[in-house]
Protein backbone atom coordinates (compact mmCIF):
# COMPACT_ATOMS: atom_id res chain seq x y z
CA UNK A 1 0.00 0.00 0.00
CA UNK A 2 1.06 3.55 -0.69
CA UNK A 3 -0.43 6.37 1.30
CA UNK A 4 0.03 10.06 1.76
CA UNK A 5 -1.34 12.69 4.13
CA UNK A 6 -0.84 16.32 4.97
CA UNK A 7 -2.22 18.91 7.31
CA UNK A 8 -4.95 19.37 4.72
CA UNK A 9 -6.17 15.78 4.90
CA UNK A 10 -5.68 12.20 3.80
CA UNK A 11 -5.07 11.05 0.27
CA UNK A 12 -6.50 7.76 -1.04
CA UNK A 13 -4.53 4.59 -0.37
CA UNK A 14 -3.06 2.96 -3.45
CA UNK A 15 -3.03 -0.84 -3.48
CA UNK A 16 0.06 -2.38 -5.03
CA UNK A 17 -0.39 -5.95 -6.20
CA UNK A 18 3.25 -6.84 -6.80
CA UNK A 19 6.74 -5.88 -5.74
CA UNK A 20 7.06 -2.23 -6.68
CA UNK A 21 9.84 -1.05 -8.95
CA UNK A 22 10.93 2.53 -9.60
CA UNK A 23 8.58 2.86 -12.60
CA UNK A 24 5.60 1.88 -10.44
CA UNK A 25 6.64 4.34 -7.75
CA UNK A 26 7.04 7.19 -10.24
CA UNK A 27 3.60 6.43 -11.66
CA UNK A 28 2.08 6.63 -8.16
CA UNK A 29 3.91 9.87 -7.41
CA UNK A 30 2.78 11.41 -10.69
CA UNK A 31 -0.83 10.31 -10.19
CA UNK A 32 -1.15 11.19 -6.51
CA UNK A 33 1.69 13.24 -5.06
CA UNK A 34 1.88 15.81 -7.85
CA UNK A 35 -1.90 16.31 -7.69
CA UNK A 36 -1.71 16.87 -3.94
CA UNK A 37 1.17 19.34 -4.28
CA UNK A 38 -0.53 21.29 -7.04
CA UNK A 39 -4.14 21.18 -5.83
CA UNK A 40 -3.69 21.53 -2.08
CA UNK A 41 -0.47 23.52 -1.87
CA UNK A 42 -0.32 25.35 -5.19
CA UNK A 43 3.20 23.95 -5.53
CA UNK A 44 4.43 25.75 -2.39
CA UNK A 45 4.61 25.43 1.38
CA UNK A 46 5.14 21.67 1.64
CA UNK A 47 7.95 19.22 2.37
CA UNK A 48 7.71 15.64 1.14
CA UNK A 49 8.87 12.94 3.55
CA UNK A 50 9.32 9.27 2.77
CA UNK A 51 10.81 6.51 4.85
CA UNK A 52 14.04 6.11 2.85
CA UNK A 53 13.40 2.53 1.82
CA UNK A 54 15.54 1.44 -1.15
CA UNK A 55 12.83 2.18 -3.74
CA UNK A 56 12.53 5.74 -2.40
CA UNK A 57 16.26 6.37 -2.65
CA UNK A 58 16.87 4.80 -6.07
CA UNK A 59 18.83 6.98 -8.50
CA UNK A 60 15.89 7.12 -10.92
CA UNK A 61 13.57 8.33 -8.16
CA UNK A 62 16.03 10.98 -6.99
CA UNK A 63 16.41 12.18 -10.58
CA UNK A 64 12.61 12.31 -11.03
CA UNK A 65 12.25 14.27 -7.77
CA UNK A 66 14.88 16.76 -8.92
CA UNK A 67 13.25 17.12 -12.35
CA UNK A 68 9.83 17.75 -10.78
CA UNK A 69 11.39 20.05 -8.14
CA UNK A 70 9.83 18.11 -5.26
CA UNK A 71 10.76 19.73 -1.95
CA UNK A 72 12.02 16.95 0.31
CA UNK A 73 12.44 16.89 4.07
CA UNK A 74 16.12 16.12 4.46
CA UNK A 75 18.36 14.99 7.30
CA UNK A 76 16.09 12.80 9.34
CA UNK A 77 16.69 9.25 10.54
CA UNK A 78 16.02 6.80 7.76
CA UNK A 79 13.49 4.03 8.31
CA UNK A 80 12.77 5.19 11.85
CA UNK A 81 9.32 3.92 12.81
CA UNK A 82 9.27 6.22 15.83
CA UNK A 83 9.68 9.32 13.67
CA UNK A 84 7.59 8.29 10.66
CA UNK A 85 4.15 9.86 11.17
CA UNK A 86 2.36 7.61 8.67
CA UNK A 87 3.06 4.62 10.92
CA UNK A 88 0.60 6.10 13.41
CA UNK A 89 -2.21 6.26 10.86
Amino acid sequence: MWGCFSGKGLEPLVKINRKMNYRDYIQILESHLLLLINNSFNGQGYLFQDDNTPIHTAKNIKKWMETKKIKILANWLSQSLDLNPIEYL
